[in-house]
């Protein structure tokens, strides 16, 4: 008698047990479900509006697509939308304000410049023009002017930025140097929303883009190249994000 009854207690309690177990497999089911859906929600959040403004290397020049260059890898990587304004042959001279006069001969893109770029109503502006102005002659100085200009605007717009290096190219020697000092001066101004590629992708005893990353021209990156440049972009792209979403 005795040992029916405890067996009878038993298989009670294997039943709550199972019960118990059930409860807690649908509840959750339920939990999961609802976290999923909130994340789905909340990632809708996270998408901010990026620009690019540049010139050849940051259009995707150079590389086999441009879902390989840097822009179309990080637009992937970030699943953000990024408008891109790059343009090949592009100087900072090109992205100025119109309202900014210049006696040098070349006009404003007033369909790319930072004036178009900010009516975007962009949270990022990625600046990345790296050799044009100083292979055509223009000095150091006009560089960081121009694009202290431009920053400005941002900074006045409430707009958070980046400025990525010069990469290396085939120029004389008082060139290459230059592109090394405009480096130099964009991070002392800009300090960590500088990123810097152009020591990875450069040879130290010519100044020449490596071969491991030369498309071809000893001007543009290969597929290889531009990861170069999107793996330096990522982090500090990613940081920026971060503080665009907590505000």
């Amino acid at each position: 008698m005795l040992k029916k009854r405890s067996a009878f207690r038993n298989r009670k309690n294997r039943n709550k047990c199972f019960l118990f177990l059930l409860l807690s497999s649908l509840f959750v089911s339920c939990t999961e479900s609802d976290d999923s859906s909130q994340f789905q929600h909340f990632k809708k959040k996270e998408k901010i509006t990026v620009v690019i403004i540049g010139s050849s290397i940051a259009s995707g020049q150079g590389a086999s697509n441009y879902s390989n260059s840097w822009a179309g890898l990080l637009e992937a990587e970030s699943n953000d939308s990024i408008i891109n304004n790059a343009k090949g042959g592009y100087l900072t001279l090109h992205f100025l304000p119109e309202t900014i006069p210049n006696k040098l001969g070349i006009e404003t893109d007033e369909k790319r410049n930072i004036t178009a770029s900010l009516k975007l109503n962009p949270n990022l502006i990625i600046f990345s023009l790296t050799t044009n102005d100083i292979a055509n002659g223009y000095t150091v100085d006009q560089y960081i002017s121009n694009m202290k200009i431009m920053t400005d605007l941002c900074e006045n717009n409430n707009v958070s930025f980046l400025i990525g290096s010069t990469s290396p190219r085939l120029l004389d020697m008082k060139k290459n140097k230059a592109l090394i000092e405009v480096n130099t001066m964009l991070e002392a101004a800009y300090g960590d929303r500088f990123v810097n590629y152009y020591n990875e992708l450069t040879d130290p005893e010519t100044y020449k883009i490596k071969s491991i990353y030369d498309a071809g021209d000893a001007l543009h990156p290969n597929d290889a190249g531009h990861k170069v440049i999107f793996n330096d972009f990522l982090p500090v792209y990613l940081k920026v994000k971060s503080k665009i979403l907590e505000n």
